[in-house]
């Protein structure tokens, strides 16, 4: 039940309660945040039981517990934003089950969902649009089963679904669909990358196929590896033109753009360089020119390419024992204009300095266990996280560590649980 409830200056409530800690809601789009404790997260506040409330003029909110004190949540500057999404134009409530999300240049949101659709949200005019299967309109979505999304350098709009590749345009909002007739070995798509070509790369179910820039033949991968029926979760193009592909249970294949040459990475047994998990959800390269793999079960790893024997090239690892990473699975990576990685894991949101191996945990609004969406980065550095709840956004390059120390005011001293009056003016120690 509630105890306290306070209104704030953009409409929303919020709601202190008895045992189900902070609630903030929407009363326009309906939608309901939670924030309760964790013992896992030392930010998460520090009871679910909330006496009082209070609103600062700056619009922070003050936090009574009951037997925890005082805390504060920093509401007008919050380095994260939930979105607060809203219902579509025909009054569909939105139902996230969120697989992966994309900005567009265009500044919407482009969510996909696990058997709910598609959806298209701007978030400054709080539009939003959803794209679901019609059965008998070979017009509509393919599936309602949404892997990943793309926006090409002509503004098209490329969707990894569970029956077909689709293309969105979105001047005449029709679909195109990619099938078995155009060349597809598995209809069921998971992961997709324009190369520098404009070359349409297109991992599925069963494998690594192409599409030609000009769209309109797709291209089975025979050369890519020796087995068949590879789930290809991953595919990333780096500053060398050089493409890594994560297949799933496989570990990580590479091509060299110079030779045409793959080599395999994956993990074995327990060698010191070898990838540490064969699960691999996201590369990125940093302002340096180092790969990063976040993998599942492994923490993550750093490529050390051998110049000389690319096959004998390694890993380095970080992982809860040897690091201060409190998870060994990485579900997406990204990478600021500070070098900081960005890690996504089933414990939250953390960033990791490569220089200093710095690791910091980021308090998220809401129940923020298993960041698990896939993301790509936005417009203007613009970074999304995500579950299959909520949606955050945040700018890395603006978030600023509180470097404020509040004094310290003793109003009472307890000695075997009994007040003893304090004597003596500011600097004198306190003596029985």
């Amino acid at each position: 039940r509630a105890t306290v409830i306070k209104a704030d200056q953009k409409g929303g409530l919020w709601l202190g309660t008895h045992a189900k800690g902070l609630l903030h809601f929407w009363p326009q789009s309906g939608q309901l945040v939670s924030f309760e404790h964790d013992p896992a997260r030392p930010a998460s506040i520090p009871s679910n039981n909330i006496e009082s409330l209070w609103l600062d003029q700056t619009g922070n909110l003050w936090i009574g517990h009951v037997g925890s004190g005082l805390s504060q949540l920093i509401t007008r500057n919050a380095n994260f934003e939930i979105l607060p999404i809203p219902s579509t134009k025909s009054g569909d409530p939105v139902i996230l089950n969120t697989q992966c999300v994309l900005e567009d240049s265009g500044g919407n949101l482009w969510i996909g969902t696990w058997r709910n659709g598609v959806y298209r949200y701007h978030p400054d005019l709080g539009e939003s649009t959803i794209f679901r299967n019609q059965p008998g309109n070979p017009q509509s979505l393919a599936s309602d089963m949404i892997w990943d999304i793309l926006e090409d350098r002509h503004g098209l709009i490329w969707l990894a679904t569970h029956k077909g590749l689709q293309r969105f345009d979105p001047k005449n909002e029709t679909f195109r669909t990619y099938g078995e007739e155009s060349g597809l070995r598995h209809l069921a798509i998971r992961s997709l990358l324009e190369d520098h070509t404009g070359k349409l790369w297109i991992g599925s179910f069963g494998g690594l196929h192409w599409l030609d820039s000009q769209g309109d033949t797709i291209q089975f991968l025979h050369s890519f590896s020796e087995q068949s029926n590879l789930i290809i979760t991953e595919i990333f193009e780096d500053s060398q033109k050089d493409i890594w592909v994560s297949a799933h249970g496989q570990g990580i294949y590479h091509l060299d753009f110079e030779t045409d040459n793959w080599t395999h990475f994956q993990k074995k047994g327990r060698g010191f360089k070898e990838l540490s998990a064969n699960i691999v959800r996201k590369v990125v390269e940093d302002t340096e020119g180092r790969i990063w793999l976040g993998t599942e079960g492994g923490g993550l790893n750093l490529f050390l390419p051998n110049p000389n024997d690319f096959d004998s090239s390694g890993f380095r690892h970080w992982r809860p024992y040897n690091s201060k990473l409190p998870d060994e699975n990485i579900y997406n990576l990204s990478v600021d204009q500070q070098n900081r990685l960005w890690l996504s894991t089933d414990m939250g949101l953390f960033s990791f300095h490569p220089k200093t191996n710095e690791i910091k945990p980021y308090m998220l609004p809401g129940k923020i266990r298993g960041l698990n969406v896939k993301t790509r980065s936005g417009k203007n550095g613009t970074f999304f996280a995500g579950n299959a709840q909520y949606i955050y956004r945040f700018f890395p390059d603006s978030i600023k560590q509180n470097t404020y120390i509040p004094p310290i005011f003793i109003t009472e001293f307890q000695i075997n649980g009994r007040p003893v009056p304090i004597q003596g003016t500011f600097g004198d120690s306190l003596q029985q």
